[in-house]
């Protein structure tokens, strides 16, 4: 037998199974490596129990020699979330935001490197707004808005003339503002002229997307752009006072549509964040037509009176107080035209929400 192919066979194996085994260590390795990627994610969101905070100011994880970065959270005794927010290198950073126990949100503040930051909005009980304030660095001051001279909507009441201060005996005119309540960014911004919308009224989403550009005159919307939340430009609108106005939940689907006939605002429905129809109801514009059909209604009966008494005591009867007083026979005959034309234009109004609510069922 020849002796050099058993040589070769003696040397090559070994080099052969070295490296069968360099391969599997290599393909062991991996699913190592990524398991102790996933735990470190699992460590990142922490109950408040497990950190303390030391002599030197910073919050650690107990044991941990180096300051904690992550989120937080603290429950109730039920396990509803009360408070939550981010850490960084042991101090707070980022959105902070704190819940009742109807799990209600009571406060909405930011940091940064452990100081206020930003804008901290505080609810009372009712979800009323109790405060909102603007820190820089732990300081505090103005809001940017206020510091623009605009007036935040929250400030002013409706008024059957337009929007005033309460204390205030006409409609205010000047720069306005109004912010999400979720995150207190802002959400609309115009300009009231007599206490009625005016000019262009730019609106956003929640996620600080243009939501739409309305353009106002004396409170009637003439035009109107509008962008779903993925920045999407929406079709159609408002054009010279008519159409429907849409806007879109942060899901992108459909959320309100407002059927806007000569600038005024007649029917709104909508649908929740899954597609399912809520229902729809009367505007404001329509609230109004209908508190001024019982005025007007009042008015009308009490007109008549007088009419029936100046008669009365007229020495010619009817004939002869027609002659002497004109004009309480033309006033009572414009509001009997008033009185049919705001019933005519709210059976209008009843006839469109009937065939939206229709329609939405089908749909």
């Amino acid at each position: 037998m020849n002796p050099l192919p058993l040589f070769l066979i003696i040397v090559s194996l070994p080099l052969l199974l070295g490296g069968c085994g360099e391969k599997e260590s290599v393909d062991e390795v991996k699913p190592v490596e990524e398991k102790v990627l996933e735990v470190k994610e699992e460590v990142n969101f922490i109950e408040f129990k497990e950190l303390e905070k030391r002599d030197d100011g910073l919050h650690y994880k107990r044991g941990d020699k180096s300051p904690y970065s992550g989120k937080a959270y603290d429950s109730s005794l039920f396990g509803n979330k009360k408070e939550e927010g981010s850490f960084k290198n042991g101090l707070k950073d980022g959105l902070w935001i704190e819940w009742d126990n109807l799990q209600r949100k009571t406060s909405q503040v930011h940091y940064r490197g452990g100081k206020l930051h930003g804008i901290s909005v505080h609810w009372g009980p009712v979800s009323r707004e109790l405060s909102r304030e603007n820190y820089e660095e732990g300081k505090l001051v103005e809001l940017p808005e206020k510091a623009a001279g605009l007036v935040n909507l929250s400030e002013l009441t409706m008024r059957f003339d337009g929007l005033r201060f309460p204390a205030s005996n006409k409609p205010y005119s000047g720069a306005v503002f109004s912010l999400h309540y979720s995150n207190g960014k802002k959400y609309q911004q115009g300009t009231l002229v007599e206490g009625k919308r005016d000019g262009v009224w730019l609106e956003w989403y929640e996620n600080g997307i243009k939501n739409s550009e309305l353009t106002y005159k004396s409170g009637k919307l003439l035009s109107s752009l509008t962008w779903k939340p993925n920045g999407e430009k929406s079709k159609n609108g408002i054009i010279n006072g008519n159409g429907i106005l849409k806007n879109w939940h942060e899901n992108g689907k459909l959320m309100v549509e407002t059927k806007i006939v000569e600038g005024n605002e007649l029917v709104i429905r909508g649908w929740d964040s899954d597609g399912k129809f809520k229902g729809s109801k009367f505007s404001n514009y329509y609230k109004n037509l209908d508190a001024e059909t019982l005025k007007t209604e009042i008015r009308i009966e009490s007109k008549k009176e007088d009419i029936l008494e100046l008669e009365k005591n007229s020495i010619g009867g009817v004939d002869e107080a027609r002659k002497h007083f004109k004009e309480d026979y033309l006033e009572l005959s414009e509001l009997e035209k008033k009185l049919i034309q705001i019933k005519a234009e709210i059976s209008s109004i009843k006839e469109i929400k009937e065939q939206w609510d229709k329609e939405a069922e089908v749909e």
